[in-house]
Formats: C-alpha cells, sequence, structure tokens
C-alpha cells in the first residue's frame, strides 16, 4: 500500500509539472498565432486591395435593387465606425467558433471594401444605365471558399444594406462548422474546480479546471462550452487512463 501511495504521490508531482510547462506552452502557442494572423491580415488586405485580386467572392442571391441606396449614402465618416461595428457583433454572434483571422484584426477594412466595391459598381450601372454583373462579386486575397471568414463578414454587411435585411449564407455546413452548439451537446460538458492557469480556448489567465480530466482549464462554462467538441475527446480519454492508473 505504502508503495502504491508514493506512485500516486510521483505521479501527482509529474502532472504538476507538465500542467506548468503545458501552461508556458499555450501561452506561446496563442503569441505565435496572433502572430502569425497579422501577418496573413497584411497579405490579405494587399492582396484584395490590389488591381489584380487572386480571388473573388461572388454573392448570388441580391439584386442591385434590393439595396437600400439611402443607407449606403449616409455611411460617411460618422455613420461609417458604428455600421462596421454592427456588422462585426453579428458575425461574432453568427459565427462563434470561427477561429480569430482577418476579420478581427481590423473588420472595418473589410467593410470598406464591400463600400467602396459597391460605390464604383453602382456608378458605373448609372452611367452605362445597365446593371453591372460584377456588382456582387468582391474582391478577396485570401480563398474561394464559402466558409471563409473574410466572406462571411462581406455577406454581413450586405445583409445590413438590404432594404429588406435577411440571411444571406443559409449554408448548414458553415452553421455547423462556426455556429452555436445545438442544446444537447451543450448540456453534455464537465463540471468546473478552482485553480489558476491559461484557458484552453481564450488563453486568458483563469481559475478554474475541468474536474473530469483534472488538466485542461478554462474561463467559464462559455469558454467550456465553445471548445468542448475538440476537448471531449481528450478529456475523456485521460479520464480513462487515470482509472486505469488507479487500478494498478
Amino acid at each position: 500500500m505504502n508503495q502504491k501511495k508514493k506512485m500516486n504521490q510521483k505521479k501527482k508531482k509529474m502532472n504538476q509539472i507538465l500542467n506548468k510547462k503545458k501552461d508556458l506552452n499555450v501561452k506561446n502557442i496563442i503569441y505565435i498565432y496572433m502572430d502569425f494572423v497579422n501577418i496573413l491580415y497584411q497579405m490579405h488586405v494587399s492582396q484584395t486591395q490590389s488591381k489584380s485580386p487572386p480571388f473573388t467572392h461572388q454573392i448570388n442571391n441580391v439584386e442591385f435593387d434590393d439595396l437600400d441606396m439611402d443607407k449606403l449614402r449616409t455611411l460617411d465618416n460618422n455613420a461609417f465606425i458604428p455600421f462596421s461595428e454592427e456588422c462585426y457583433k453579428i458575425f461574432k454572434e453568427r459565427y462563434p467558433r470561427c477561429l480569430k483571422g482577418s476579420v478581427d484584426v481590423n473588420p472595418h477594412i473589410w467593410t470598406s471594401v464591400v463600400i467602396n466595391h459597391l460605390i464604383n459598381k453602382i456608378f458605373t450601372t448609372l452611367r452605362g444605365q445597365f446593371k453591372d454583373q460584377y456588382m456582387f462579386v468582391f474582391p478577396n486575397g485570401c480563398c474561394t471558399q464559402g466558409h471563409c471568414s473574410i466572406n462571411l463578414f462581406y455577406e454581413i454587411v450586405i445583409e445590413e444594406l438590404l432594404k429588406n435585411k435577411r440571411i444571406i449564407n443559409t449554408d448548414e455546413s458553415v452553421k455547423q462548422l462556426y455556429g452555436n452548439l445545438p442544446l444537447n451537446q451543450t448540456e453534455e460538458t464537465s463540471t468546473m474546480e478552482e485553480n489558476d492557469h491559461s484557458c484552453e480556448q481564450c488563453g486568458k489567465l483563469c481559475k478554474l479546471m475541468c474536474s473530469t480530466c483534472k488538466i485542461a482549464h478554462f474561463c467559464d462554462r462559455e469558454c467550456l462550452r465553445l471548445a468542448w467538441p475538440k476537448h471531449k475527446k481528450a478529456c475523456k480519454t485521460v479520464e480513462v487512463s487515470q482509472s486505469n492508473e488507479e487500478d494498478i
């Protein structure tokens, strides 16, 4: 029994050491990731604003007559920032599980891309007395994927400029990828205990630990809920491993 107790104490100490190293690694990874995001942002903006953008995103289910021209005209320097902030708020609420990217670095630049593009195409339409076929084809320096955060943000900006607001992107795969978790999934979460580490979801300092695996840490139940799809498998694997160790 004494030998088993000593073994468990050694394992506990080892886990504490590993947890401290893990916290440092998590922080380093977060810093590296944010540096990477900033580099990508600069590249995406540069490519998007170039004379020949490498990619475009076409919004098919919107027409010229759907646009609220009065609202578009009011987007001067004073109204632009609040409008852009509202678009970004909708973006974060609709796609809470979308990883931080170029949109998060500066949403205003992507709002201005949409506005400037529309204004140029509207002038072309009015001058030529015809509807520009590229009215809703927006430049993108990232990719053409429907789940690209830049493209999703473009769509929300357009939604906010419609006479009759509606959700443009109804793709279920995008909802499953970035949207809120179904209620039945949020119920299957671990309980929390106090501790002092970095949050697995957002990287902030926190005082709560997953009571199941005793390794992962989160700010609150919301961060745990957001991280649960990825944490679930690791959490249960650790739980099984720990139970096996106790039987030795």
